[in-house]
């Protein structure tokens, strides 16, 4: 027998690696925040600077907006504070 299979009951379980894909809030955000910034450099030609405004101030705008709900929806999921209100 190996000291695996004996173990004493006030040590910690191993947790099982669990194989499926969980994509979090946070996740999410930080992607669409990735190809928000992609399309960003996309629009804007640098022969053509007619779009910059909208480029890089409205969409910095929404997209910050976007990725602080998704973060701050992740953290009050991950840590259950929503559940604290009820």
């Amino acid at each position: 027998m190996g000291r695996d299979s004996q173990q004493h009951p006030d040590a910690p379980r191993r947790l099982e690696h669990d194989t499926r894909l969980e994509v979090s809030l946070y996740q999410i955000g930080f992607g669409a925040v990735a190809v928000v910034l992609f399309w960003e450099h996309r629009i804007v030609a640098p022969n053509d600077l007619s779009r910059i405004n909208r480029a890089f101030f409205d969409f910095n705008a929404y997209m910050s907006i976007v990725y602080f709900v998704a973060t701050l929806a992740d953290l009050v999921l991950i840590s259950g504070a929503g559940t604290a209100l009820q």
